[in-house]
């Protein structure tokens, strides 16, 4: 039997830079838009849409923080509430289409 396809899931990537480099920061924000899908609503905090776990993001984005700097990677959950801009719910409800749309 063929293996499940993975669904799209969203993850919060929160940063914080202590030690400033200009490279490193650019150099991790286009690691992040290498991501199947992105959004950003708030400082130093994205959405990842992604069929990748929380380790293989991070094995993507370890190599471009620097010794000091904070990374978060976590799993968001279904709920979502709060206020963002309408385009925010719109990509978030994008993504679940996304696995509707594929199996999910």
């Amino acid at each position: 039997m063929a293996e499940a396809q993975k669904q799209y899931r969203v993850f919060f990537v929160c940063y914080r830079q202590k030690v400033a480099d200009q490279q490193k920061l650019e150099n991790l924000l286009q690691a992040i838009k290498e991501t199947d899908g992105w959004a950003m609503y708030f400082d130093s905090v994205w959405f990842l849409a992604t069929k990748e776990s929380a380790r293989s993001i991070w094995n993507r984005l370890e190599h471009h923080i620097a010794q000091g700097d904070y990374l978060l990677i976590s799993l968001a959950g279904k709920e979502k509430y709060g206020t963002l801009p309408p385009k925010a719910w719109k990509w978030f409800e994008s993504v679940d289409k996304a696995n509707l749309q594929k199996g999910g």
